[in-house]
């Protein structure tokens, strides 16, 4: 059976949240895979900060220790950063805080998998703080976030992948080698938490490591425009790779189902379009988001039952 089930389990996990003008809903299935080693965050108001959100979807691989820690630790350490004030945090303090909490989490999971040998497993992550002014997006690995503003897919993170050369050239400068697109011929991702056999040069501080703990930051003005984030690891945009069209299917299912339905559909669609990952995708939806289209619906089912009568 190698890393792959006999047929895809298709059951689906979904949940959703809503504050401060904002939803977010959060889908996930297991498919092909083995396990199910993808995780995810919904944190719809900061205590303290109320108007502030913090979303994050972490795929695992190697196993699911990793992406279960940080699902768990990577919002208490990033709140728990100094530049982090609460409501007078600034965008600039929470780019310092996204990569001081990253480097932070990464220490406390390798003192914690020192205690388990056995464990040599890695998770990307793709997070974000949502302010009533900004989006502040870190990621580290192959995971992807876009923003849906009129119509039009932003993206709002970069593939750190072996072949880019910036991630090539830390590679080789730490004592790896890039094959077959992978780091030493194994990994697929240059840049992720964990994966410590990766990052054993001692003479190297983290990010200058084989593989980089290190999360790349993005900041973007909020406007009326916007009508939704999209957070989703690579089994989503492996089927789906064009941002625009993500987002011109996305309006379409919006247009037409209930955001559960919809979230289940797309992830159907990328089982059918071959995807042998595990899925994960949370959607956060802002005042300006496709709305159901009722005359579409009526229609549909009118159609529907034109056809149970003939």
């Amino acid at each position: 059976m190698g890393a792959f089930l006999d047929k895809p389990l298709t059951d689906k996990t979904c949940d959703s949240q809503e504050a401060n003008g904002m939803r977010a809903y959060s889908c996930s299935m297991q498919g092909w895979r083995i396990t199910m080693e993808d995780t995810h965050v919904i944190c719809t108001s900061l205590e303290g900060n109320e108007e502030t959100a913090f979303y994050g979807v972490f795929d695992g691989h190697g196993g699911t220790y990793t992406s279960e820690f940080c699902r768990n630790r990577l919002l208490p350490i990033l709140l728990s950063q100094p530049e982090y004030k609460g409501k007078d945090t600034t965008r600039e303090d929470y780019k310092t805080i996204f990569r001081k909490g990253f480097l932070a989490l990464d220490e406390e999971l390798k003192s914690k998998q020192s205690e388990n040998d056995n464990d040599r497993s890695g998770s990307t992550a793709i997070t974000a703080f949502v302010t009533p002014q900004h989006i502040i997006v870190a990621n580290c690995g192959d995971s992807r976030c876009i923003l849906a503003r009129n119509g039009n897919a932003i993206s709002l993170s970069t593939d750190h992948k072996p072949d880019n050369q910036p991630e090539h050239e830390r590679i080789s400068a730490a004592g790896g080698s890039v094959m077959a697109g992978r780091v030493n011929g194994e990994l697929a991702v240059s840049r992720a938490l964990g994966d410590f056999p990766f990052k054993a040069n001692t003479a190297l501080p983290p990010e200058k490591q084989m593989v980089s703990p290190e999360p790349e930051v993005l900041i973007i003005d909020r406007n009326e425009e916007d009508q939704y984030l999209m957070f989703a690891c690579d089994g989503i945009w492996d089927a789906i790779p064009d941002p625009q069209a993500c987002v011109e299917t996305m309006n379409q299912f919006l247009s037409t189902l209930t955001v559960e339905l919809a979230l289940e559909h797309l992830l159907d669609l990328c089982l059918e379009k071959n995807s042998k990952d595990n899925m994960t995708v949370v959607l956060v939806l802002f005042k300006n988001a496709p709305k159901l289209d009722e005359k579409i619906v009526e229609e549909m089912l009118k159609k529907k039952e034109e056809e149970i009568a003939a």
